[in-house]
């Protein structure tokens, strides 16, 4: 089975893979990391798989459905997000008016919460994969019936068969009444060291020089060593719709080894970027991991830790380890209980005068929200 995973084309740069997708002015583009941690699942279990990803190579619908007609895949996985879903959903039926053969697959936030909607927006799209969907993919290419493979949305007629294995149908040209069934909800992956490097995957399918972040030199890469969020956050779309409350995280030690394979197999690589929801939740993992950095590595470079409310120790290990900027993300109690982001405002602020004098700079994300005060601003700074 051939599998073409898409990080599919739009008007302009997009970051689909990150919380916040949308065009920004310092030229920041995400890797599509999901996709690519799911394509290392999949080239593990036997599938042959490519990774494209349209929005780096500038590719129009055209050049897409060109691509997916060169690969002739039997299945094609991509992701949709909210701001980009209408232009998503005309590409996805281009795509199947012109390879109608293929079984397309979508996943993302935008699908995860709004599984029937998507559906019934987009007849193009064959499986809604919710959540993480590492393992959903070989799951649901390789059962005979996809009522048994959990966190999948799909289609079924009045005789509830599924639409998408039915060889004489072709939803975008038949009239046909369908319902929408949606297996049990996946449990959030334990075992993250199972997940193949994904740096692995980038080096093989993508070009490090076309992605960016504003804070770390180019050519960076980026790589995720935890998953979940307990924090209850409204305002953050990631723990709602992808990686859920559960906190889970990969080893030190295999998280240490992939930096190392980054640093001896890719030195053209100049910083690597955590893509995490919130590094920082497990403090002893963070100095356990800056120390054996510590110990095993001696290269130098920019650091940033994002979300962080930490001790002391927690800031001086990090500091050892090369770390350059902290952020606080959320330093006023208005904002705080506005957004339901608890943090101890006093301990940040101590922090913040500590970091000044080790010459760690220190940033505060949040600065904005309906009916906060304005003067509450000036009060932090």
């Amino acid at each position: 089975m051939k599998i073409l995973f898409l990080n599919l084309p739009y008007e302009f740069n997009i970051s689909r893979a990150s919380r916040w997708p949308e065009k920004t002015k310092s030229g920041t583009l995400y890797y599509p990391y999901w996709l690519a941690y799911c394509v290392g699942v999949c080239e593990r279990e036997g599938f042959e798989c490519k990774l494209v990803d349209c929005i780096t190579k500038a590719y129009s619908i055209e050049d897409t459905i060109e691509e997916v007609k060169e690969y002739e895949p039997d299945y094609i996985m991509a992701e949709i997000t909210t701001p980009t879903c209408a232009y998503d959903y005309k590409v996805i039926n281009s795509i199947k008016e012109a390879y109608p053969k293929a079984k397309i697959m979508i996943g993302g936030t935008h699908a995860t919460i709004l599984p029937d909607a998507v559906l019934n927006e987009c007849l193009g799209i064959d499986y809604i994969l919710r959540q993480e969907y590492d393992y959903t993919v070989g799951e649901l290419i390789n059962s005979d019936d996809v009522s048994n493979v959990k966190g999948v949305s799909y289609r079924v007629n009045c005789d509830g068969e599924d639409i998408a294995a039915l060889e004489d149908v072709n939803i975008l040209t038949d009239s046909i009444d369908f319902n929408i069934n949606h297996t049990e909800d996946r449990e959030p992956l334990e075992d993250l060291d199972s997940l193949p490097y994904v740096s692995k995957v980038y080096e093989k399918y993508l070009n490090f020089d076309d992605y960016a972040y504003a804070f770390a030199q180019k050519p960076m890469i980026q790589i995720v060593s935890s998953r979940g969020c307990p924090n209850q956050c409204n305002f953050c779309s990631y723990p709602s719709t992808m990686g859920g409350r559960i906190y889970r995280t990969r080893s030190v030690s295999d998280l240490a080894d992939e930096f190392e394979y980054i640093l001896n197999e890719l030195p053209e690589i100049k910083e690597i970027f955590i893509e995490d929801d919130t590094f920082t939740v497990n403090q002893p993992r963070v100095i356990e991991f800056c120390d054996e950095i510590i110990k095993e590595f001696t290269q130098e470079g920019d650091t940033v830790l994002d979300c962080f409310n930490g001790l002391g120790t927690t800031m001086l290990s990090c500091k050892e380890f090369g770390c350059k900027y902290i952020g606080i993300e959320l330093s006023e109690k208005y904002c705080q209980k506005t957004i339901e982001r608890y943090l101890d405002y006093d301990m940040g602020d101590r922090n913040v005068k500590v970091l000044r004098n080790d010459s760690v700079y220190t940033y505060d994300d949040i600065k904005d929200y309906i009916q906060k005060p304005q003067m509450s601003i000036f009060d932090f700074i």
